[in-house]
């Protein structure tokens, strides 16, 4: 049996061009609708202070299986902080191994270190692996929503 998956909040004194590799070089599909990353950019959004960003990687060997991203941010009302979590992505030849229930509940983890109120994340209605998973760790609701772009 694989050791479970370890998860790293990075910080800006991490290799990120190590990891940025390691991210441009994991198996992707087109769900995760990932960029290259450089590790000049991964190093401004970590000197954010409302940031977080996770890798996880197996405990058997030190593969990437997936990255994650947050804000830890205040609603404009009740001085309520609330973490919404902006990407979960899991790489392709890394899933159904625990990656993403274990950035989720490091997520979890931290919002409460951090006194949120709530945790808050969406995805796409036709993505069941995703929505099985968050559905797994007791949300206190689920709720359709539309999403909109502008470019």
């Amino acid at each position: 049996m694989a050791d479970a998956p370890i998860v790293t909040v990075l910080t800006p004194q991490h290799d990120l061009e190590a990891l940025c590799r390691e991210i441009n070089n994991a198996q992707w599909d087109e769900a995760n609708d990932l960029c290259d990353y450089d590790a000049d950019s991964l190093a401004y959004y970590l000197q954010q202070a409302d940031t977080v960003f996770l890798a996880c990687h197996a405990g058997d060997g030190g593969a990437l299986m997936g990255i994650a991203s947050g804000r830890i941010l205040y609603k404009p009302y009740e001085k309520s902080r609330w973490l919404y979590v902006d990407e979960v992505d899991t790489a392709v030849d890394q899933r159904q191994r625990g990656a993403g229930r274990a950035m989720m509940m490091s997520f979890l983890d931290i919002a409460k270190r951090e006194g949120c109120d709530e945790v808050w994340l969406g995805t796409e209605p036709d993505n069941e692996p995703a929505r099985a998973l968050y559905r797994s760790l007791s949300p206190a609701e689920e709720e359709p929503f539309v999403g909109y772009t502008w470019e």
